[in-house]
């Protein structure tokens, strides 16, 4: 059986890991293949604690050639004993036979993809014929992973860019770090309304918040809001995107089963139906199915894909195949034992 290769984080960045054109290319990719069904993916999440973020969840895919499962650990209590947030690894196997063929660091590959999540949305549903002023709620990785993934990917697709997060220093250390890393000029607001006001492309990059941050009353006409994390939109905001506008998701079936969510609870609430959903965002990438067509309202929400973890796992391990890289590990090094032989 072929060993199983051990990559770390530092393993994944001498392959590619921070290549955000390479994983832009990889997200579409996946996405693409979810809406054609040319692959299938799960989740199951357990929450412990909901106020502390206390959870684990496993994200399972498949496509023609590979299997993947994500289990990531989260807890914002990691913080204080000098941990990150949210801890994350990523098991890749034949799909045929089920062998793992590598275990990898993946924090930073779930970071990465939900960014690009931000550059799909600018680039298929922002404005085509001018330049777009985005604005940002939040200021920690989703909103840098969004950022670093746009400005590389569509920088000419973006015109001002403004940034807002409840803590004065983070959102301006944000600005500051931005700014000089892309040289761009980023804004950083004392309120989100302002942030809402001047943005032609809204994203809430943030894991929750009850506070309503982006309202109906702030968009701008020709608004298109983008949903990585947080609860934080006005409900009328997303119903008159429905009625008025469109809805795209990732995947609205498993969006449905979110509850919680804003998209959702005007789902169950008979604010919104089915048909109110305009349609997935990978029908937009092939040319199935139109983007933005004027100045209607649009709302794009995503539940986050196994298939995004996949593509990018794969994609890298390939990469660390063909040169060399990476730690070698035997699941086991003789017969199996005995109670399994034979199984």
């Amino acid at each position: 059986m072929e060993d199983l290769t051990f990559l770390s984080q530092e393993d994944l960045v001498n392959v590619g890991l921070l290549d955000f054109k390479l994983a832009q290319r990889a997200v579409e990719k996946g996405l693409v293949w979810h809406s054609t069904g040319k692959s299938r993916s799960g989740k199951v999440a357990l929450v412990l604690d909901l106020p502390e973020e206390w959870k684990f969840n496993g994200l399972v895919a498949v496509n023609g050639s590979y299997s993947a499962m994500k289990y990531v650990g989260s807890r914002t209590t990691n913080k204080a004993i000098g941990l990150p947030r949210t801890i994350a690894t990523i098991v890749l196997a034949d799909k045929s036979t089920g062998v793992p063929l590598a275990m990898m660091e993946g924090a930073a590959i779930s970071a990465i993809r939900t960014g690009c999540y931000a550059a799909v949305g600018l680039r298929y549903l922002g404005h085509q014929d001018r330049p777009n002023n985005v604005g940002i709620i939040g200021s920690s990785v989703m909103a840098k992973a969004s950022l670093q993934a746009m400005v590389e990917n569509y920088g000419q697709m973006i015109g001002d860019v403004f940034v807002y997060s409840k803590t004065r220093e983070n959102r301006e250390a944000f600005a500051k770090e931005a700014s000089e890393r892309f040289g761009i000029e980023v804004y950083a607001l004392d309120n989100s309304r302002d942030v809402v006001r001047n943005s032609d492309v809204s994203i809430t990059a943030i894991t929750r918040d009850d506070e309503i941050l982006v309202r109906d009353d702030d968009a701008r006409e020709g608004a298109t809001h983008i949903h990585i994390g947080g609860w934080g939109i006005d409900q009328k905001y997303t119903v008159r995107a429905a009625k008025e506008g469109k809805i795209y998701c990732d995947d609205w079936c498993a969006i449905k089963k979110r509850r919680e969510l804003i998209l959702s609870k005007a789902f169950y609430e008979d604010k919104i139906s089915e048909k109110d959903i305009y349609g997935d965002i990978g029908s937009v990438i092939n040319g199935s199915l139109p983007g933005r067509e004027g100045l209607e309202p649009i709302h794009f929400y995503t539940v986050g894909l196994g298939e995004l973890d996949l593509v990018m796992a794969s994609e890298l391990y390939e990469k660390a195949k063909e040169k060399g890289i990476g730690q070698k590990l035997k699941l086991w090094e003789n017969d199996p034992v005995w109670l399994l032989q034979g199984y």
